[in-house]
Protein backbone atom coordinates (compact mmCIF):
# COMPACT_ATOMS: atom_id res chain seq x y z
CA UNK A 1 0.00 0.00 0.00
CA UNK A 2 2.79 2.34 0.94
CA UNK A 3 4.24 1.59 -3.04
CA UNK A 4 1.07 2.64 -4.06
CA UNK A 5 1.15 6.30 -1.88
CA UNK A 6 4.39 6.67 -3.04
CA UNK A 7 4.18 6.14 -7.04
CA UNK A 8 0.61 8.34 -6.23
CA UNK A 9 2.42 11.64 -4.90
CA UNK A 10 5.03 10.85 -8.14
CA UNK A 11 2.91 10.77 -10.66
CA UNK A 12 0.99 13.68 -9.49
CA UNK A 13 3.54 15.87 -10.39
CA UNK A 14 3.97 15.18 -13.58
CA UNK A 15 0.10 14.98 -14.14
CA UNK A 16 0.23 18.75 -12.66
CA UNK A 17 2.61 20.01 -15.08
CA UNK A 18 -0.17 18.57 -17.74
CA UNK A 19 -2.66 20.36 -16.47
CA UNK A 20 -0.53 23.56 -15.64
CA UNK A 21 0.02 23.74 -19.73
CA UNK A 22 -3.71 24.45 -19.81
CA UNK A 23 -4.66 26.60 -17.07
CA UNK A 24 -3.43 29.30 -14.44
CA UNK A 25 -2.30 27.72 -10.98
CA UNK A 26 -5.41 29.28 -9.09
CA UNK A 27 -7.42 27.16 -11.31
CA UNK A 28 -5.62 23.65 -10.74
CA UNK A 29 -5.62 25.11 -6.98
CA UNK A 30 -9.27 24.96 -6.49
CA UNK A 31 -10.06 21.73 -8.36
CA UNK A 32 -7.80 19.77 -6.87
CA UNK A 33 -8.11 21.28 -3.27
CA UNK A 34 -11.99 21.12 -3.67
CA UNK A 35 -11.67 17.36 -5.30
CA UNK A 36 -9.89 15.93 -2.02
CA UNK A 37 -11.86 17.66 0.56
CA UNK A 38 -15.35 16.68 -1.27
CA UNK A 39 -14.52 12.81 -1.58
CA UNK A 40 -12.64 12.45 1.96
CA UNK A 41 -15.75 14.16 3.16
CA UNK A 42 -17.99 11.79 1.82
CA UNK A 43 -15.95 8.79 2.69
CA UNK A 44 -15.68 10.13 6.17
CA UNK A 45 -19.59 10.71 7.10
CA UNK A 46 -20.35 7.37 5.10
CA UNK A 47 -17.80 5.15 6.40
CA UNK A 48 -19.48 2.22 8.97
CA UNK A 49 -18.60 1.61 12.22
CA UNK A 50 -17.87 3.80 15.05
CA UNK A 51 -15.95 7.58 14.95
CA UNK A 52 -14.52 8.72 16.97
CA UNK A 53 -14.59 12.68 18.19
CA UNK A 54 -12.37 15.05 16.16
CA UNK A 55 -11.68 18.39 17.35
CA UNK A 56 -12.25 20.39 13.97
CA UNK A 57 -10.51 23.92 14.50
CA UNK A 58 -7.18 22.68 15.05
CA UNK A 59 -7.72 21.05 11.76
CA UNK A 60 -9.31 23.42 10.13
CA UNK A 61 -6.03 25.88 10.93
CA UNK A 62 -3.62 23.03 9.99
CA UNK A 63 -5.30 22.95 6.67
CA UNK A 64 -4.56 26.60 5.80
CA UNK A 65 -0.81 25.83 6.35
CA UNK A 66 -1.02 21.69 3.98
CA UNK A 67 -2.13 21.76 1.88
CA UNK A 68 -3.24 24.68 1.48
CA UNK A 69 -0.38 27.32 1.62
CA UNK A 70 1.75 24.51 0.48
CA UNK A 71 0.26 23.44 -1.93
CA UNK A 72 -0.12 27.07 -3.81
CA UNK A 73 3.55 27.53 -3.69
CA UNK A 74 4.06 24.01 -5.63
CA UNK A 75 1.72 24.90 -8.30
CA UNK A 76 3.07 28.34 -9.16
CA UNK A 77 6.03 26.88 -8.58
CA UNK A 78 5.77 24.07 -11.31
CA UNK A 79 4.28 26.03 -13.33
CA UNK A 80 7.74 27.69 -13.50
CA UNK A 81 9.86 24.68 -13.83
CA UNK A 82 9.98 21.09 -14.94
CA UNK A 83 8.45 17.87 -13.52
CA UNK A 84 11.15 16.52 -12.61
CA UNK A 85 13.01 19.05 -11.27
CA UNK A 86 9.78 19.88 -8.34
CA UNK A 87 9.48 16.23 -7.93
CA UNK A 88 13.20 16.13 -6.72
CA UNK A 89 13.00 19.43 -4.80
CA UNK A 90 9.88 18.49 -3.05
CA UNK A 91 11.43 15.53 -1.18
CA UNK A 92 13.40 17.77 0.82
CA UNK A 93 10.27 18.79 3.00
CA UNK A 94 11.78 15.79 5.18
CA UNK A 95 14.81 18.08 5.89
CA UNK A 96 13.13 20.77 6.54
CA UNK A 97 10.69 19.18 9.22
CA UNK A 98 14.65 17.68 11.01
CA UNK A 99 15.44 21.33 10.97
CA UNK A 100 12.59 22.58 12.00
CA UNK A 101 12.46 20.14 14.66
CA UNK A 102 16.35 21.11 15.55
CA UNK A 103 15.23 24.51 15.88
CA UNK A 104 11.99 24.70 17.56
CA UNK A 105 11.89 21.54 19.63
CA UNK A 106 15.44 21.57 20.36
CA UNK A 107 15.50 18.55 19.36
CA UNK A 108 19.45 16.83 18.82
CA UNK A 109 21.09 16.89 15.77
CA UNK A 110 22.82 13.86 15.12
CA UNK A 111 25.56 12.83 12.54
CA UNK A 112 23.21 11.83 9.83
CA UNK A 113 21.10 14.02 10.30
CA UNK A 114 24.09 16.85 9.13
CA UNK A 115 24.98 14.32 6.93
CA UNK A 116 21.33 14.38 5.15
CA UNK A 117 21.37 18.33 5.65
CA UNK A 118 24.44 18.73 3.64
CA UNK A 119 23.44 16.24 0.98
CA UNK A 120 20.10 18.11 0.82
CA UNK A 121 21.18 21.39 0.56
CA UNK A 122 24.04 20.67 -1.90
CA UNK A 123 21.65 18.40 -4.30
CA UNK A 124 18.55 21.80 -4.15
CA UNK A 125 21.62 23.73 -5.13
CA UNK A 126 23.09 21.70 -7.76
CA UNK A 127 18.99 21.36 -8.83
CA UNK A 128 18.23 25.19 -9.10
CA UNK A 129 21.51 26.12 -10.63
CA UNK A 130 21.88 23.78 -13.51
CA UNK A 131 19.95 26.08 -16.15
CA UNK A 132 18.39 23.08 -17.46
CA UNK A 133 16.62 22.29 -21.06
CA UNK A 134 12.63 22.28 -19.62
CA UNK A 135 11.52 25.43 -18.67
CA UNK A 136 13.34 25.63 -15.39
CA UNK A 137 13.66 28.88 -13.87
CA UNK A 138 15.28 29.96 -10.32
CA UNK A 139 11.89 31.19 -9.40
CA UNK A 140 9.88 28.09 -10.22
CA UNK A 141 12.58 26.00 -8.06
CA UNK A 142 13.00 28.38 -5.14
CA UNK A 143 8.72 28.95 -4.83
CA UNK A 144 8.58 24.53 -4.75
CA UNK A 145 11.68 24.53 -1.79
CA UNK A 146 9.51 27.05 0.07
CA UNK A 147 6.49 24.86 -0.02
CA UNK A 148 8.78 22.11 1.02
CA UNK A 149 9.79 24.80 4.11
CA UNK A 150 6.12 24.72 4.72
CA UNK A 151 6.01 21.04 4.52
CA UNK A 152 8.59 20.96 6.86
CA UNK A 153 7.14 23.39 9.73
CA UNK A 154 3.69 21.68 9.30
CA UNK A 155 5.76 18.15 10.71
CA UNK A 156 6.68 20.59 13.99
CA UNK A 157 2.90 21.85 14.08
CA UNK A 158 1.40 18.37 13.88
CA UNK A 159 3.07 16.62 17.11
CA UNK A 160 0.55 18.90 18.62
CA UNK A 161 -2.19 17.21 17.61
CA UNK A 162 -3.91 14.99 19.95
CA UNK A 163 -2.56 11.09 18.76
CA UNK A 164 -6.14 9.13 19.24
CA UNK A 165 -7.84 11.33 16.89
CA UNK A 166 -9.89 9.77 14.08
CA UNK A 167 -7.36 10.35 11.36
CA UNK A 168 -9.44 10.16 8.06
CA UNK A 169 -11.98 12.86 9.44
CA UNK A 170 -9.23 14.84 10.53
CA UNK A 171 -8.00 14.88 7.12
CA UNK A 172 -10.83 15.44 5.80
CA UNK A 173 -11.58 18.71 7.80
CA UNK A 174 -7.68 19.82 7.01
CA UNK A 175 -8.62 19.69 2.98
CA UNK A 176 -11.66 21.69 3.97
CA UNK A 177 -9.44 24.40 5.70
CA UNK A 178 -7.45 24.60 2.93
CA UNK A 179 -10.40 26.16 0.61
CA UNK A 180 -10.14 29.48 1.75
CA UNK A 181 -6.65 29.71 0.45
CA UNK A 182 -8.05 28.59 -2.88
CA UNK A 183 -10.99 31.06 -2.57
CA UNK A 184 -8.64 34.12 -1.85
CA UNK A 185 -6.22 33.22 -4.67
CA UNK A 186 -8.61 32.17 -7.33
CA UNK A 187 -10.83 35.48 -6.65
CA UNK A 188 -7.82 37.42 -6.96
CA UNK A 189 -6.45 35.76 -10.18
CA UNK A 190 -9.91 35.64 -11.89
CA UNK A 191 -10.75 39.24 -11.30
CA UNK A 192 -7.07 40.20 -12.32
CA UNK A 193 -5.97 37.72 -15.11
CA UNK A 194 -9.44 35.59 -15.41
CA UNK A 195 -9.83 31.74 -15.63
CA UNK A 196 -8.68 29.15 -18.13
CA UNK A 197 -11.06 26.70 -16.69
CA UNK A 198 -13.95 27.30 -19.33
CA UNK A 199 -11.25 27.17 -22.31
CA UNK A 200 -9.23 24.22 -21.31
CA UNK A 201 -9.41 21.10 -22.61
CA UNK A 202 -11.66 18.39 -21.48
CA UNK A 203 -8.84 16.18 -21.01
CA UNK A 204 -7.40 19.11 -18.69
CA UNK A 205 -9.96 19.14 -16.54
CA UNK A 206 -10.27 15.16 -15.73
CA UNK A 207 -6.40 15.14 -14.93
CA UNK A 208 -6.68 18.53 -12.61
CA UNK A 209 -9.47 16.02 -10.72
CA UNK A 210 -6.79 13.24 -11.31
CA UNK A 211 -4.71 15.56 -9.13
CA UNK A 212 -7.13 16.03 -6.44
CA UNK A 213 -7.49 12.03 -5.87
CA UNK A 214 -3.96 11.13 -6.76
CA UNK A 215 -2.03 13.93 -4.88
CA UNK A 216 -5.08 13.69 -1.75
CA UNK A 217 -7.43 11.21 -1.58
CA UNK A 218 -5.44 7.62 -2.93
CA UNK A 219 -2.08 8.33 -0.54
CA UNK A 220 -4.08 9.92 2.73
CA UNK A 221 -6.39 6.71 2.93
CA UNK A 222 -3.68 4.02 2.07
CA UNK A 223 -1.55 5.73 4.79
CA UNK A 224 -4.61 5.89 7.10
CA UNK A 225 -5.10 2.10 6.47
CA UNK A 226 -0.71 1.00 6.71
CA UNK A 227 0.60 2.99 9.21
CA UNK A 228 -1.09 1.51 12.41
CA UNK A 229 0.92 -1.78 10.96
CA UNK A 230 4.05 -0.52 10.15
CA UNK A 231 6.95 0.91 11.93
CA UNK A 232 7.08 4.53 11.30
CA UNK A 233 11.30 4.35 9.93
CA UNK A 234 10.23 1.39 7.46
CA UNK A 235 7.64 3.39 5.65
CA UNK A 236 9.80 6.55 5.49
CA UNK A 237 11.93 3.84 3.87
CA UNK A 238 9.36 3.60 1.15
CA UNK A 239 7.82 7.07 0.64
CA UNK A 240 11.33 8.49 -0.07
CA UNK A 241 11.00 6.54 -3.04
CA UNK A 242 8.70 9.52 -4.00
CA UNK A 243 11.14 11.25 -6.31
CA UNK A 244 12.03 8.60 -8.12
CA UNK A 245 8.19 8.09 -9.26
CA UNK A 246 8.19 11.85 -10.40
CA UNK A 247 11.13 11.40 -12.47
CA UNK A 248 9.73 8.01 -13.98
CA UNK A 249 6.47 9.61 -14.33
CA UNK A 250 8.16 12.81 -16.33
CA UNK A 251 9.69 10.55 -18.18
CA UNK A 252 6.90 8.55 -19.16
CA UNK A 253 4.12 11.40 -19.26
CA UNK A 254 6.49 14.56 -20.67
CA UNK A 255 9.27 12.50 -22.20
CA UNK A 256 11.35 15.24 -19.43
CA UNK A 257 14.28 13.64 -18.81
CA UNK A 258 17.09 14.80 -15.91
CA UNK A 259 20.21 16.81 -17.04
CA UNK A 260 23.30 15.50 -15.60
CA UNK A 261 23.47 18.11 -13.07
CA UNK A 262 19.75 17.24 -12.02
CA UNK A 263 20.65 13.54 -11.91
CA UNK A 264 23.48 14.47 -9.67
CA UNK A 265 21.43 16.54 -7.42
CA UNK A 266 18.83 13.94 -6.60
CA UNK A 267 21.18 11.38 -6.02
CA UNK A 268 22.51 13.37 -3.11
CA UNK A 269 19.14 14.35 -2.27
CA UNK A 270 17.72 10.77 -2.13
CA UNK A 271 20.85 9.90 -0.75
CA UNK A 272 20.50 12.34 1.90
CA UNK A 273 17.21 11.08 2.86
CA UNK A 274 18.16 7.28 2.85
CA UNK A 275 20.79 8.17 5.32
CA UNK A 276 18.26 10.18 7.47
CA UNK A 277 15.89 7.19 7.49
CA UNK A 278 18.53 4.39 8.47
CA UNK A 279 19.46 6.48 11.51
CA UNK A 280 16.19 7.15 12.49
CA UNK A 281 15.35 3.05 11.50
CA UNK A 282 18.57 2.38 14.06
CA UNK A 283 17.31 4.26 16.45
CA UNK A 284 13.67 3.36 16.94
CA UNK A 285 12.66 -0.16 18.06
CA UNK A 286 10.40 -1.68 15.41
CA UNK A 287 6.24 -2.30 16.56
CA UNK A 288 3.05 -1.71 15.62
CA UNK A 289 2.31 1.74 16.25
CA UNK A 290 3.15 4.22 13.18
CA UNK A 291 3.42 8.20 13.68
CA UNK A 292 0.36 10.68 13.09
CA UNK A 293 -0.60 10.47 9.48
CA UNK A 294 -0.38 14.23 9.13
CA UNK A 295 3.37 14.15 10.21
CA UNK A 296 4.47 11.45 8.06
CA UNK A 297 2.18 12.42 5.04
CA UNK A 298 4.50 15.79 5.26
CA UNK A 299 7.31 14.32 6.07
CA UNK A 300 6.92 11.95 2.63
CA UNK A 301 6.59 14.89 0.60
CA UNK A 302 3.20 15.12 -0.11
CA UNK A 303 2.77 16.89 -3.58
CA UNK A 304 -0.60 17.98 -4.83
Amino acid sequence: MLTVATASWGTTTSLSEMVLRHVRPADLLVVELLTAASVLTVLSVLRPGPRRLVPARPYLLLGLVEPGLLFLLFDVGLRRTSAVSAGLLVSTQALFGVLAAALVLRERITPAIVVALAGGVAGAALITAHGGTHGETVLGDVLVLAGSAVGGIYVVIARRLPPDTDTLAGTAWQFVGALPVALVVATVTWLTQGSDLGSAPVAALAAAVAVGILGGVVPYLLLNRALPYIPASSAALVLNLTPLFAVASAAGLLHEGPTLAVAAGGVLLIGGLAVLARSERAAVPAGPAGPQLGELTATAAACP
